[in-house]
């Protein structure tokens, strides 16, 4: 049986080139559904006369792509100088497989790709909140992007798809205003809020949620001045927030956005002595024997926490990763080293540390030798 076949005529304005296709008419409506309206009330094939604007070696790509799928010749393929042309003129024609294959393809090559002398800004934004999904934290972090090309928008999907996502979770203290999880608190104390026996007999001081507090603005202030973080900024700080780790050089669990913010006395503490009880020397604060409450140890002095099972030379860029879950501790805290810059807020200089600094002596010393280095101290 004769199969009608239809012709294609293409006119390439940018090289003044014009050069007909033939495609047989079932391949052409299965694959390239942009042109079913043609043929809706058409009776006869010859009654059209169907021209595409497109660049020639786009077309015939596609065209020899469309015939592949119907057997007829082996499919072309995509490269680093070509997917980005491919994946527009795909999406335009309504080639769904075709799309997502070029979109895969740009995930998996997008450092290369953004290296390309090409324009992206004409990728459809749609594209891009699709091929962002396929981004993990890791994939993101590793992208190379130096002249923005592609990243920034990446970053702006991913942030949207974090916000609505999981960082549904997040809710804010309306007592200390700190942000905070349910996992997080769990365990977290409250230190505005009254401490209360529970049904348990145990002490407890708890985060309340503000029901006021909206995530989207508290992004949407991340972006204004004076803080003025673009989205990949704003999108790992919104991550670490909700990134929890454990600590082995306090003990305690810590928010990743908090990885300076391991609180110490830099000197041991004295034991009870006649007419006083246990003290620091450092900052002569009382030396508790218990906490009734436990949460965050409390110290005048911060370093950085050290994320339990992490090695000291994944914390200075060594490449130590050997696949794994995404999601494991160690996986996380090498990624939160990598993006710490953006990711963390800095220490609070809290006021028993202004007056050990203040006050000289050895104990303010090794504060302020501490806080001038690295910062970490390896178990």
């Amino acid at each position: 049986e004769a199969v009608d076949c239809v012709v294609i005529h293409v006119c390439d304005e940018a090289h003044n080139v014009r050069k007909d296709f033939y495609c047989e008419l079932p391949l052409l409506l299965a694959h390239m559904r942009y042109f079913e309206s043609y043929f809706s009330n058409v009776s006869c094939v010859d009654e059209l006369d169907i021209s595409v604007h497109c660049d020639i070696n786009v077309f015939e790509w596609l065209i020899l792509y469309v015939h592949s799928l119907g057997g007829g010749s082996a499919a072309p393929q995509l490269e680093v100088s070509n997917c980005v042309s491919i994946l527009i003129s795909s999406d335009f024609l309504q080639m769904g497989q075709l799309v997502s294959d070029c979109e895969a393809f740009v995930v998996a090559h997008a450092s290369q790709i953004a290296q390309q002398p090409i324009d992206l800004s004409c990728i459809s934004d749609a594209t891009i909140s699709r091929m962002a999904d396929k981004f993990t934290p890791s994939m993101l972090q590793a992208l190379v992007d130096r002249k923005g090309k592609l990243a920034p928008r990446l970053y702006e999907s991913a942030l949207f798809r974090l916000v609505d996502g999981p960082a549904s979770a997040l809710r804010r203290c309306v007592h200390c205003a700190r942000l905070f999880t349910a996992e997080q608190g769990g365990w977290e104390v409250c230190g505005r809020v009254q401490p209360i026996v529970d049904r348990y007999g145990s002490l407890s001081a708890n985060h309340e949620p503000d029901e006021a507090w909206d995530r989207r603005e508290w992004v949407s202030s991340l972006r204004e001045q004076p803080a003025g973080l673009g989205a990949m900024e704003a999108f790992w700080r919104v991550w670490a927030q909700l990134q929890l780790l454990e600590c082995q050089a306090c003990g305690s669990a810590f928010v990743a956005a908090e990885l300076a913010h391991c609180s110490f006395h830099p000197r041991l503490e004295v034991p009870d002595r006649p007419g006083g009880p246990a003290m620091h020397p450092c900052c002569a604060a009382a030396a508790l024997s218990l906490d009734v409450l436990g949460g965050r140890r409390q110290g005048c002095c911060m370093r950085e926490h050290v994320p339990r099972g992490f090695s000291e030379g994944a914390a200075q860029g060594e490449d130590t990763a050997d696949g794994g879950d995404e999601d494991s501790a160690e996986a996380i805290a090498r990624l939160l080293f990598a993006v710490r810059t953006f990711a963390c807020t800095p220490a609070p200089t809290t006021p028993r540390l202004a007056k050990v600094l203040e006050a000289g002596g050895a104990g303010a010393r090794l504060s302020r030798a501490l806080r001038a280095g690295s910062g970490l101290e390896w178990a």
